[in-house]
């Protein structure tokens, strides 16, 4: 739930910017202004939408291009959520970059927009699309990066890692079970958590992470406590 609040504050930030209005005209609608009235569901929905059928291509470099690299630093990679463009300013976003296949899925994008959050179609551009698909994906891999540090915390105060890596634990595999509606339906969260997870931990340790799904976590860690408790006769 939380997600979603927190993208609904970045694009009413962005509907009230001055002194122009960065997303959709400046208009706004009573899901975007109503306290977590934006359900994560619909990040979700724009995400999948996104990434659905997208081709990923790993950049390839030059000699000249290798040879200008820190020593040691890894050449550039694709990854599970790839930015339509390297926007680190809403206002430069420039559609016409983009390939026909992504703008046809910024299209599709739109189509939820307009149904999700209740906006007159005439103030939803493509732009705009892109604009939310952006913000979604920077708080997802918020998010990602937060799970991954709680993972990581656990394995380094189990023994089993140390921060910043250079560590690993003699086992071959080390499960970590997790819950929740994030890593269950989020498009590419694991993938994130667990490249987040490599950055904390390094790839050694994480690639012997084997991340499953514990449900109704806290209601077993709950009897398990009060069976403890009843052995040690409080």
């Amino acid at each position: 739930m939380y997600l979603g609040e927190i993208t609904r504050n970045v694009l009413l930030s962005l509907i009230d910017a001055g002194p122009k209005p960065l997303l959709f005209n400046g208009r706004s609608s009573d899901v975007l202004n109503t306290h977590y009235g934006l359900d994560t569901a619909v990040m979700s929905e724009v995400e999948e939408v996104w990434e659905s059928e997208r081709e990923f291509v790993v950049p390839t470099e030059s000699p000249e291009q290798g040879k200008s690299r820190p020593n040691g630093s890894s050449p550039l990679k694709s990854t599970a959520t790839p930015d339509i463009v390297d926007w680190q300013d809403a206002r430069s976003v420039d559609v016409d970059q983009l390939s026909g296949e992504d703008l046809k899925r910024l299209e599709r994008i739109r189509e939820v927009i307009i149904q999700r959050l209740s906006l007159p179609s005439e103030d939803v551009s493509l732009r705009d699309a892109a604009i939310v698909r952006w913000a979604a994906s920077l708080v997802a891999n918020r998010a990602a990066k937060l799970s991954a540090c709680a993972v990581a915390a656990v394995l380094v105060q189990t023994g089993r890692a140390k921060l910043g890596g250079g560590f690993s634990t003699n086992e071959e595999k080390i499960g970590v079970g997790v819950d929740g509606s994030l890593i269950q339906h989020y498009p590419n969260f694991n993938t994130r958590l667990r490249d987040s997870l490599g950055e904390l931990v390094g790839e050694e340790v994480e690639k012997k992470v084997q991340i499953g799904l514990a449900k109704d976590g806290s209601g077993v860690g709950a009897a398990l406590c009060a069976l403890q408790a009843i052995k040690q006769g409080h």
